[in-house]
């Protein structure tokens, strides 16, 4: 196993960095694609998946939680070569994840009437929403597993074998996808249903050979004494994980809200937030590879006490990551139409996603500095900083924001754009003072 604690720090983060980042590209052009498919239904089937995604946006704060914990936790162990405590937690680890997971399926199942008629779901649109998430959620009870594998692989720094299970989740969705929604070969056409059945053939094929390949390896034993419940090891991955979950919580209940406002101005804009949203996701999952990377050596670094690795680390992820998205910054405001129309013809919605992307995507260069640098934090086990800071941020300035500002008569929707693009702005500030403060930096796990 490389030793990520000694050696050149930007040959590290490359390592580990370029096949995260090549297997999120693709992740994200599954999404995207996503999107391009159901536009050629209706626009009620794009809203119908924002609202749907909107809601699992929550259970991605859970097993964000529970990747983030698992790596900080995980990093130090390796970084100390204690294997015999690695095996251990694994399995508790999967009873966690799994078992948060099924909690919040079961939530969002029984009241999912109420949860998607209030973010604006009506008629049509609800039922489509209804239709996706029924079988969607058969998709995250396994990505819960998924998830705890994924994170494993990053504090081993075999980062090139993430990629080849996510590619091989890709090319399952493509291939399945326009079969399963417009129908063919005898294959009825399942219409919005077809895109949720596709991702859940595609992460039950990877689920089974990541569980194969993690037995092969000696990392996992299928046996019930090593499943039983230890209390102590998950009040350990509690404390590092509850904060975690909170930093994801606190954002997406904050675009949960955002999104009850947004659904005061109709199904087009809502469709066009739900681009917005899409492309808002692409630039971070750009990012974040770069930041778990980081989040990965800062790990293994303060496994051996070295705080001045680990802030360097920090310092170099955020230089690689500004090259990213100040090239994407250009693209978006030089070709705004072009980006648009690449999910809908629909005029009202074009312009509506123009907008976004002339008030958001400058902001994308400072929104990247928070994100690596939070994704550090993460990374020192100090999980509970970038809750704080997601509080303050999306919570206490994003939504009073949009509100407000879309009253103004002069502003109207942009005003909801304008709140995301400052909330990110005051992230990012607080994140580079907490930084600099270097208390998470003394965490111990």
């Amino acid at each position: 196993m490389r030793k990520f604690y000694k050696g050149n720090i930007l040959s590290h983060l490359l390592y580990l960095s370029w096949p995260m980042l090549l297997g999120n590209v693709f992740q994200n052009f599954q999404s995207i694609y996503e999107i391009f498919l159901l536009g050629k239904i209706s626009v009620n089937d794009i809203a119908a998946i924002g609202i749907a995604g909107t809601v699992i946006l929550f259970f991605w704060s859970i097993t964000g939680g529970i990747f983030n914990g698992v790596i900080a936790y995980t990093s130090r162990l390796l970084s100390q070569e204690n294997f015999k405590d690695l095996k251990r937690i694994i399995p508790q680890t999967l009873i966690v994840s799994f078992f948060s997971g099924f909690v919040f399926c079961a939530i969002v199942f029984i009241f999912q009437d109420f949860i998607f008629s209030f973010l604006g779901a009506k008629g049509e649109t609800l039922q489509k929403t209804k239709d996706y998430f029924n079988i969607a959620v058969f998709s995250l009870l396994n990505i819960s597993i998924y998830f705890v594998f994924m994170s494993l692989l990053r504090s081993m720094g075999n980062s090139l074998t993430i990629l080849f299970f996510v590619i091989g989740n890709v090319i399952v969705y493509f291939l399945l996808a326009p079969v399963f929604i417009f129908g063919k070969s005898g294959i009825p056409a399942f219409y919005i249903k077809g895109a949720a059945l596709a991702g859940l053939c595609g992460i039950i094929i990877v689920n089974i050979i990541m569980i194969c390949y993690f037995i092969k390896k000696g990392f996992l034993e299928m046996n019930i004494k090593n499943f039983k419940p230890d209390l102590n090891i998950i009040r350990r991955i509690l404390n590092l994980t509850l904060p975690a979950m909170g930093q994801g919580l606190i954002s997406n209940l904050s675009y949960f809200i955002l999104l009850k406002i947004v659904s005061y101005f109709g199904n087009n804009f809502i469709a066009a937030y739900s681009i917005g949203l899409r492309l808002n996701g692409f630039v971070m999952m750009l990012g974040w590879p770069i930041g778990v990377s980081g989040g990965v050596i800062v790990g293994h670094s303060l496994g051996k006490k070295m705080h001045e690795r680990a802030k360097v680390t920090v310092l170099t992820a955020i230089k690689v990551y500004t090259l990213i998205t100040l090239f994407i910054t250009i693209i978006s405001l030089f070709f705004p139409e072009f980006i648009i129309n690449l999910f809908t013809s629909d005029k009202i919605v074009v312009n509506y996603g123009i907008n976004f992307l002339r008030i958001v995507a400058p902001i994308y260069v400072v929104m990247g500095v928070a994100l690596i640098i939070t994704s550090s934090f993460n990374g020192a086990g100090a999980t509970h900083i970038p809750t704080k800071i997601n509080f303050i941020s999306f919570f206490l300035i994003q939504l009073p924001l949009a509100y407000f500002l879309s009253k103004i008569s002069f502003i109207k929707e942009n005003g909801i754009f304008l709140a995301i693009s400052i909330s990110f702005l005051i992230q990012a500030i607080i994140s580079v003072f907490a930084f600099k403060n270097g208390k998470w930096l003394k965490r111990e796990i």
